[in-house]
């Protein structure tokens, strides 16, 4: 039998939880105990919906890649341009709320573990291939399809070695750091397209609006 939807609520609620304690204490010292404290509940509670501490991490890579795919889904419903789809993508991959240090380490994490699971795997590569084929279809409407397939691979790639850079060393990079590096490998596949100026401000605006 199913799940209610009451239990479908509560499962999402405790995988926010479990998001969240990941990010204050790193997934290794991630306990059932700080969960439930995050959320508010007994152990026993979290406990009822997961049974190990790998089904937590799964329902965090889900809740997060459920956030990620909302915050890109209202920038492209007011995309009007190839240009501006492309810069939504690029705006919900350094979202102010997601490209955070502690949140990367995280991700960082549950996407080693991807390695040997199969569930986050999965997850995991319909992400990557998402984002890599809105990128083609909107490249695709700028240039031909050979030179659309190579700059979303060099734009995918960017995204995520700023990612590994903001996750892993001190210091990092901010977000607007990322920004630069990605404006500076976009003027050089595409110098002196008007187009793409514009759509840069106005998506950028959006997602202020949007987050604001």
């Amino acid at each position: 039998m199913g799940m209610t939807r009451i239990q479908k609520l509560r499962r999402q609620e405790f995988a926010e939880a479990a998001s969240q304690t990941f990010v204050e204490h790193g997934v290794v010292d991630t306990t059932f105990e700080r969960v439930a404290q995050k959320a508010g509940v007994a152990k026993s509670n979290v406990l009822h919906y997961f049974d190990n501490k790998t089904e937590l991490i799964e329902a965090a890579f889900r809740h997060n890649a459920l956030v990620f795919s909302r915050e890109a889904s209202a920038l492209m419903r007011r995309a009007q341009s190839p240009w501006d789809r492309i810069y939504a993508v690029i705006q919900a991959n350094f979202s102010p709320t997601s490209f955070q240090p502690e949140k990367i380490r995280s991700w960082i994490f549950m996407c080693a573990e991807a390695q040997n699971n199969e569930t986050l795997g999965r997850l995991q590569h319909v992400m990557n291939q998402r984002v890599y084929s809105n990128l083609v279809f909107s490249f695709c409407q700028i240039t031909d399809r050979k030179s659309a397939e190579a700059a979303a691979l060099s734009l995918g790639l960017i995204i995520q070695g700023l990612w590994l850079r903001c996750g892993t060393e001190p210091g990092g990079i901010d977000r607007q750091e990322a920004l630069d590096q990605i404006e500076y490998l976009l003027k050089a596949l595409f110098p002196g397209d008007e187009a793409r100026d514009i759509s840069r401000a106005h998506m950028a605006n959006i997602q202020e609006i949007l987050l604001g």
